[in-house]
């Protein structure tokens, strides 16, 4: 995923949010408009579950990031589009009881999708959660054919949940930090394994925490 592409988009939406949608909701409480950040780090493992019982794992520290955007139909209840990614570079691959890491390798999930998320006030704790659909590219930054830099799997689903709390900074702005949960499945397709084994699932967990910003 292009770090300039994603801060391009962050720019955009960071100044829509900004504009004076304060006419819509009252300072500090959950309503109106609702627009979220976050960005993130934790453990990433991919494992391609071969049909002939053999598996192949991805493991290792990635980021993540989400852009959420949607409204509150009542106080303190937001319901919500998400777009996200989750970014794992020089992964451990582990194959039975062998291990090797391979620095020149990258797994992006992207993902598109929906969910709700409630506020417990006046604490300001939330829990969210959401369905997504998505897929998975693998790259190899070695590569010399063009070809075989990246290689995308089927369409698949995610499902999240997070757990946090966030500080008032101003009448609309909160920032705070979460607990985030994301467990999915994809078919692995031909860009990733050979025709035999197109339809053999990949299965992604990721456990990790998240800085946001929300303006509600």
């Amino acid at each position: 995923m292009k770090k300039s592409f994603i801060i391009k988009i962050l720019l955009v939406l960071m100044f829509a949010a900004t504009a004076p949608l304060s006419l819509f909701a009252a300072a500090e409480t959950h309503d109106g408009f609702y627009f979220n950040l976050m960005l993130g780090g934790g453990y990433d493992q991919s494992t391609i579950q071969y049909s002939d019982s053999s598996d192949v794992d991805y493991s290792g520290l990635g980021t993540m990031f989400k852009i959420k955007l949607g409204g509150a139909p009542v106080e303190d209840f937001i319901l919500y589009g998400v777009f996200g990614y989750y970014d794992l570079e020089g992964p451990k691959v582990t194959v039975g009881s062998e291990s090797a890491t391979f620095n020149n390798l990258y797994l992006v999930y992207a993902e598109l999708g929906g969910g709700f998320c409630y506020y417990f006030m006046p604490d300001n704790y939330f829990v969210s959660t959401e369905l997504t659909v998505t897929s998975l590219t693998v790259g190899n930054d070695d590569a010399v054919n063009e070809n075989d830099k990246s290689n995308g799997s089927d369409i698949g689903w995610a499902l999240t949940l997070s757990l946090g709390k966030e500080w008032w900074v101003s009448d609309n702005w909160g920032v705070g930090v979460a607990v985030v949960a994301t467990v999915g499945s994809v078919a692995a397709g031909e860009g990733i394994v050979n025709e035999e084994n197109k339809n053999d699932k990949i299965l992604h967990t990721y456990l990790g925490v998240a800085f946001t910003a929300t303006y509600n």
